[in-house]
């Protein structure tokens, strides 16, 4: 059955038609849909005309009914600079389930040429499965199986949960006593006096990670109204040096750190960023800040006296593709951000 259909390349003269069926799947508004197709590609500097937007299938009647985006970034894949490209909102349209149109679309991913590396993440259980089967690699971070939260809003925790009110006061202040010369503040840009700076800001030793310049970071960031809405970055500085940076994204009445990258990875500058995010959850009134020890710096940052460990469940499937015979995920830097999860 799904011979009959043809899939194509998306083009912008497909974004109203693709939007429709974004939202009938995923609800939303159109004008969200569309500001995600500008942020995704035509504001984003990794992306080229050269590159696919995604697929995309219509009907015998011209109605849409698959799609799927491709999404670039610049990375460092062994050292070298390379593309990524994450998939990201497949659809189908719910008349037209159970015809292989799923796979269709995603059988035009997996088998683009342009990227060094290819992957999806934070995929329902049935669309890894169908990443999988096309070929896709699952990726065994390594993780822990409980996350921290650091506590925002007090209000929120059960108290048998929760250290006493002193106690906690008593915890800032030594964690305050702990802390280095540094400023930590949160930004609305980063700046392009800062372009050095920021290239030396890493998380770990690890050759195969996704690039942040400052270019990149604008976007990532603060490049359209959406994710500007719903992310909080933090910058710290000794003097007028920027030694490390921080951001993290809001979930209903919570917020979950997406990356950290400090000078040297060093873990207290990381910390008085961990913290600087656990004063902005607190005056958001929001419950906690969900942090993975993705890193052996983030691990060591988290600070103990402030947070709880929570049983969690599989922070996200990660399913990926390398083009390239040199490529060691042992020595790839994956995040909590890694893929459409840091564009959407």
């Amino acid at each position: 059955m799904s011979g009959s259909f043809e899939v194509s390349p998306l083009k912008e003269s497909d974004f109203q038609d693709a939007s429709r069926l974004l939202t009938s799947v995923f609800g939303g508004t159109r004008d969200h849909t569309m500001g995600c197709f500008a942020h995704w590609w035509e504001l984003n500097p990794a992306w080229s005309s050269i590159i696919p937007r995604g697929w995309f299938i219509r009907s015998s009647e011209r109605a849409p009914i698959a799609f799927t985006a491709n999404i670039p970034f610049n990375y460092i894949i062994g050292g070298q600079p390379g593309l990524c490209c994450a998939t990201g909102s497949l659809a189908v349209h719910s008349d037209w389930r159970g015809q292989g149109l799923s796979k269709l679309v995603g059988r035009a991913f997996v088998d683009q040429c342009k990227p060094d590396l290819l992957i999806g993440t934070d995929s329902t259980d049935v669309a890894y499965k169908l990443w999988l089967s096309l070929g896709m690699r699952p990726l065994e971070r390594g993780w822990p199986k409980s996350s921290y939260r650091i506590v925002g809003d007090l209000s929120a925790w059960d108290r048998p949960h929760l250290p006493p009110s002193r106690r906690l006061e008593k915890s800032l202040q030594t964690e305050r006593l702990r802390r280095k010369p540094l400023l930590a503040h949160q930004i609305k840009k980063f700046e392009e006096r800062d372009t050095h700076d920021v290239n030396k800001c890493r998380a770990s030793k690890a050759s195969t990670y996704a690039v942040r310049d400052i270019k990149t970071l604008n976007w990532l960031y603060f490049g359209s109204k959406f994710v500007r809405q719903t992310r909080a970055v933090f910058v710290a500085r000794s003097g007028k040096q920027l030694v490390g940076y921080a951001a993290m994204k809001r979930s209903h009445n919570s917020f979950y750190l997406l990356e950290c990258r400090c000078l040297n990875a060093e873990a207290e500058i990381a910390k008085e960023l961990l913290l600087a995010a656990r004063g902005f959850a607190e005056r958001q009134r929001a419950s906690y800040v969900t942090v993975w020890q993705y890193t052996q710096m983030i691990e060591q940052a988290i600070p103990l006296t402030l947070s709880i460990r929570s049983r969690h469940p599989r922070m996200m499937t990660y399913g990926y593709i390398p083009n390239l015979t040199a490529f060691e995920p042992s020595s790839w830097e994956t995040t909590p951000g890694d893929g459409d999860v840091s564009v959407n």
